[in-house]
């Protein structure tokens, strides 16, 4: 299978909101590409994006917000003129990317943290490190000023602040640019704890720096206010008790009552443009079931356990790609079946993607395989009194991973599929929660990392909006009264265009009729 039709088979997968591939892939997006934060998003996160082309830049201007980026304990100013998101990098750090783009003035800056390396590691011999790499790299790079940053400590008037520097360079936009057009990198140092910096990159060219954008870059710094670590790392305790709790109530009888509540849901997946305009990716069908372990296996024994076996929660996602070659009639049929044991300590899931061609005439239609099926599966142990996760692709090559243990809250692959059914069966009205989350992104490569939950009760739906930040991206899910998913909403970005990823609950009849209109064949 090519690389690109995989990724429109992941976007089926993805737009479920599992953990497993709600990876960095989006359709048409580099491993690379940022991820927008959603508003509203978490519970501190009071950010406002204002248009870009209202002014030059905030500067000294009055009106000024806050927001607040909980994953680097950052309180930092909003305004007009200033564009600010959270993205995440290749190697899953947190971003907090700020930018002003103005007539006059255009500049970006960003923080991020970084380890400190070596004992006694200061922010001025990093900035030497900073600068010696910069200069080997392009010898045309002149340092031009340097001076101490001290970034203000959240709670703490006045001094002391936390120990820092920054430092502007200037450098040719081109090799050899005779027309004097000069580049501006600034690169600011603050030293958070014993064991990371604060790492702060500005870029802008020289007309944008002399023309108020040094002015408004210093009134960022001025402004930005670092949480304490003691504050910050209580707070993350909380979260993550506020996910043991909520998972602990996801008992055996709230499993039960899921898998036996078979009514199967089934979605449109498709993107919409800035201009309102909608590309079709798939559809999706969720049905959960009372069974065994062995039903998990793609084609294989019943799903409902007999009397001495073992039963759990079997969520099973059957699917299609339906545009990656639409005039040649191809789509990929997709297929996964999750199993979670009823007391939640193993899990098991298989996954299995067949592409097809579709072939019509008149009445009749044919189908056929015109590639192999790929699959995988995966395992996650009891405690023994170590749980892995074993993950084994169509190769047969294995991948080992270490699951949390103790009270570290796990979310199972198969529960993002039905968590709004999870919280109305267990009458879970609201919760600000921290887990952790199996991640198969590329960037990244597989691991355990956490998720971010914020669930609140809508009172116009009688249902829940859960908004997720998850290792790999943010989205926002909406369910009604009885807990099945409404709408799960992504904003993304591709080539400097935003758009939205969108899964919508639909009638299945609905569908035939929309891919009908626009041609796209499906089995």
């Amino acid at each position: 299978m090519t690389s690109s039709r995989a990724h429109l088979v992941h976007a089926v997968l993805i737009a479920a909101g599992t953990a497993f591939l709600d990876g960095a892939w989006r359709p048409g997006l580099s491993a690379a590409s940022p991820v927008r934060t959603p508003v509203p998003a978490l519970e501190q996160a009071t950010q406002q994006v204002a248009p870009a082309n209202q002014a030059s830049g905030p500067g000294s201007q009055a009106e000024w917000g806050e927001g607040y980026a909980e994953e680097l304990g950052i309180h930092y100013p909003t305004g007009p003129g200033l564009v600010t998101q959270v993205v995440q990098g290749r190697e899953g750090q947190w971003i907090l990317s700020m930018t002003a783009d103005g007539p006059t003035s255009k500049w970006r800056i960003s923080f991020q943290r970084t380890p400190v390396r070596q004992f006694g590691e200061t922010p001025a011999s990093r900035i030497e490190q900073i600068v010696g790499l910069i200069q080997s790299n392009d010898p045309e790079a002149r340092l031009f000023d340097r001076e101490a940053l001290g970034l203000r400590i959240e709670g703490l008037q006045g001094a002391p602040r936390l120990p820092g520097e920054l430092i502007y360079l200037r450098f040719p936009l081109k090799s050899g640019d005779q027309s004097g057009n000069q580049g501006i990198y600034g690169f600011s140092v603050n030293l958070i704890n014993q064991n990371s910096f604060l790492y702060g990159n500005v870029f802008t060219d020289q007309a944008s720096f002399e023309a108020g954008g040094r002015e408004a870059i210093a009134g960022i710094l001025e402004r930005i206010r670092i949480e304490p670590e003691e504050a910050r790392n209580i707070e993350q305790g909380r979260r993550m008790d506020s996910g043991s709790s909520v998972l602990a109530r996801f008992t055996p009888e709230v499993l039960r009552s899921v898998a036996e509540d078979s009514v199967p849901e089934f979605y449109r997946i498709y993107e919409r443009a800035p201009d309102g305009s909608e590309r079709e990716l798939g559809w999706q069908q969720v049905s959960t079931h009372l069974a065994a372990i062995e039903a998990v296996e793609i084609g294989g024994p019943r799903e409902r356990p007999g009397p001495d076996e073992p039963s759990g929660l079997l969520v099973v996602v059957t699917g299609e790609v339906v545009s990656e070659y639409p005039e040649k009639s191809i789509t990929i049929d997709v297929e996964r079946r999750h199993w979670l044991a009823l007391d939640r300590s193993r899990e098991r899931w298989s996954m299995a993607l067949t592409p097809r061609t579709v072939v019509g005439s008149g009445s009749r239609r044919v189908e056929t395989n015109v590639g192999q099926t790929s699959g995988e599966t995966g395992i996650r142990t009891a405690p023994q009194p170590r749980s892995t996760i074993t993950i084994i692709d169509s190769d047969g090559t294995p991948e080992i991973l270490d699951a949390p243990s103790g009270s570290t809250p796990l979310l199972s692959v198969a529960e993002p599929y039905v968590i709004g059914r999870l919280i109305k069966a267990s009458g879970t009205e609201a919760f600000n929660a921290d887990w952790y989350a199996l991640d198969r992104s590329e960037a990244r490569g597989s691991g355990i990392r956490k998720r971010k939950d914020l669930c609140r009760p809508d009172p116009e739906t009688g249902g829940w909006v859960l908004t997720t930040r998850g290792p790999a991206g943010s989205f926002v899910q909406e369910f009604d009264a009885r807990g099945r998913r409404i709408v799960r909403r992504e904003a993304l970005e591709r080539n400097g265009e935003e758009f939205e990823l969108i899964l919508e609950r639909i009638d299945p009849t609905r569908l035939l009729e929309i891919y009908a209109e626009k041609g796209l064949p499906t089995r």
